[in-house]
């Protein structure tokens, strides 16, 4: 809706200039327009959180450890909106810029995926999820290791290798 407002020397409406913002409300504006499309996901999936937080608390509980995949701008906003920084221990990046560093606030540290078949966690919580599939091929061997991967966007779903019962195998 466009304002308007009388004109009393001109007698006929006219269009009000929309205010000046500063350089840094209007890049602050622009990030929140370029995500918007990152915020109308989590939106869908806010009752979904409950869920997701009492997988993470099951894995917690039983002494397992969680690690987190992919340290973006979008994660930070998922990390503090599911409040999901206090279940991992690190956070794999391939970015090397990212790597060596600490998740804004939470000071979760983002380290190279490579550290991923040294420390075995438990899960790793794919909170790039966008990017599912590559991180999972990449990481097969961390799966046939018995590791397990956490999707928590669009529908929760853990990712785990399935491996025949071996009483099964040899009946047949």
């Amino acid at each position: 809706a466009r304002l308007t407002e009388l004109n009393e020397w001109a007698g006929a409406p006219r269009e009000i200039p929309p205010p000046a913002l500063p350089d840094e409300m209007r890049q602050a504006l622009k990030e929140i327009v370029s995500t918007a499309g990152f915020f109308n996901v989590v939106k869908t999936y806010i009752p979904n959180s409950t869920l997701k937080t009492t997988l993470l608390h099951e894995f917690k509980g039983q002494g397992k450890s969680i690690d987190g995949s992919g340290a973006s701008a979008t994660t930070t906003t998922l990390l503090y909106h599911f409040q999901l920084g206090e279940f991992l221990g690190a956070i794999y990046d391939d970015n090397p810029q990212r790597q060596g560093l600490v998740s804004p606030g939470l000071y979760v540290p983002v380290i190279s995926p490579k550290e991923l078949t040294e420390r075995q966690p438990d899960g790793v919580l794919i909170l790039a999820w966008r990017y599912v599939e590559p991180i999972v091929k990449r990481h097969h061997a961390y799966l046939q290791r018995g590791g397990q991967f956490i999707v928590p966007l669009p529908n929760l779903r853990v990712i785990h290798e399935h491996r025949r019962d071996p009483a099964a195998t040899a009946s047949h």
